[in-house]
């Protein structure tokens, strides 16, 4: 009976060890591609309208949320229709996307 007990206990620290590290090796995985993004808060600087019919004035903002290749997930300030895909070419065109510079 001990020796089950003491057998099951080495196999879930082994798996919990595992699970672990597999957890850390996907979130590096993913902020290194590009794929994940911080809440950043971005500004539109100028006025435009993207070929989806999403619109930006100038001065709105919005939060880059998720990025896969050139479709980044994005959630516009006191916006009720959230969330929205953008190119990020377009973000580039109206805002400080891309760039270094961020309002938050």
């Amino acid at each position: 009976m001990v020796l089950v007990a003491g057998g099951g206990y080495a196999v879930l620290r082994v798996a919990e060890s595992g699970i672990k590290k597999i957890g850390k090796t996907v979130k590096t995985k993913l902020k290194t591609s590009g794929s994940y993004l911080q809440d950043n808060i971005y500004e539109a600087t100028a006025g435009g309208e993207d070929s989806n019919g999403l619109t930006f004035r100038r001065g709105e903002k919005y939060k880059a949320l998720e990025s896969d290749d050139d479709a980044i997930l994005i959630e516009k300030v006191a916006d009720d229709n959230n969330p929205y895909f953008a190119s990020k070419s377009f973000l580039a065109s109206i805002s400080n996307f891309g760039r270094e510079e961020i309002l938050i």
